[in-house]
C-alpha cells in the first residue's frame, strides 16, 4: 500500500473543519486509542 496525499475537502468552508474530518479517518485507520486521539485533537 503507498500514501497518497489526500486533498483538500473543497466543500467546506472552513479548513480547521476540513483538516478535522481528514484527521478522524486518519484516527479511524489507525484505530487510535480514545485518550490519544482526544489529546491530538485539542488545541492546547
Amino acid at each position: 500500500m503507498s500514501y497518497k496525499e489526500p486533498a483538500p475537502i473543497l466543500h467546506d468552508k472552513d479548513p480547521l473543519e476540513s483538516m478535522m474530518k481528514r484527521f478522524h479517518v486518519a484516527a479511524e485507520y489507525l484505530n487510535l486509542d480514545e485518550e490519544v486521539y482526544n489529546v491530538l485533537k485539542s488545541s492546547v
